[in-house]
């Protein structure tokens, strides 16, 4: 007998006795999981009760939810913009795509330490395709803990003045190589340093930072000098040292670990 129900029931039955006799409990469940993974991770009861009677009503249809869910204003509400964590995986490939990242072990097979990417997702708690459990990964604030943050902040800070090394060769060459000039030569503010430094952090942080930290930035860049002595073509004005050290600032932000 299973939730009243009494036969010779195999897997399949249990499964259409539970969406017969919890259903809501299961749409709503599932609803918000999605609202956890996409929006925020701690939903409102009232929008997940809507999404998980569309669920029902679409005969357990997926794709109208994650529709219905990306258009809606409570996806693109404020309070909702840079408050997911995330995970190792979205950190480290999210800084390859978004910094133009190359020389990565992983993606070279040639390379003669292949698989840092892979190991150093395992040794930070996050191995791809193997969850702990049924439940996947807890998520959320556990991407951030005290044990992985500092390790996670490191990587980020090596990669930005060019000097990770391979997790389990810990000797050059440098892998993860960031162009700086190449990531600069993206934005139009690329000749005047106190305008590229806020473009950078808009760019790579979720959400606006405020103006003292805005400031900072554009000290960092000038670096005691001004956006009149800003010449690329002189080595005595260090310009990929002085936008690495503004990159550091931003990475070591705390809203880096967002999205």
């Amino acid at each position: 007998t299973f939730l009243g129900e009494t036969g010779k029931w195999n897997s399949d039955d249990i499964i259409d006795i539970l969406f017969e006799k919890r259903q809501y409990h299961i749409a709503y469940r599932l609803c918000h999981k999605l609202c956890a993974f996409f929006i925020t991770d701690n939903p409102d009861k009232e929008y997940v009760h809507d999404l998980a009677m569309l669920f029902i009503e679409n005969n357990w249809e997926i794709a109208p939810i994650i529709r219905t869910m990306l258009h809606s204003k409570y996806f693109f509400d404020e309070e909702n913009i840079g408050v997911l964590k995330k995970s190792h995986i979205e950190y480290i490939t999210g800084m390859i795509r978004q910094l133009g990242l190359t020389n990565i072990p992983d993606f070279d097979q040639e390379h003669k330490h292949y698989g840092d990417f892979t190991e150093r997702l395992e040794e930070w708690g996050q191995v791809m395709y193997n969850p702990p459990n049924v439940s996947g990964w807890v998520g959320g604030r556990d991407w951030v803990n005290s044990s992985v943050l500092p390790r996670r902040l490191q990587f980020a800070k090596d990669i930005v003045h060019n000097r990770l090394l391979t997790f389990s060769h810990p000797f050059p060459p440098y892998i993860y190589t960031c162009n700086i000039r190449a990531l600069a030569a993206r934005f139009s503010s690329a000749e005047i340093p106190s305008k590229l430094c806020l473009d950078l952090a808009q760019y790579l942080l979720p959400d606006a930072i405020h103006n003292a930290e805005q400031q900072q930035l554009i000290t960092a860049i000038l670096d005691g000098g001004s956006d009149a002595d800003w010449d690329y073509d002189d080595e005595k004005m260090r310009v990929e040292q002085r936008i690495a050290k503004c990159l550091d600032s931003i990475v070591s932000h705390a809203s880096f670990q967002l999205q």
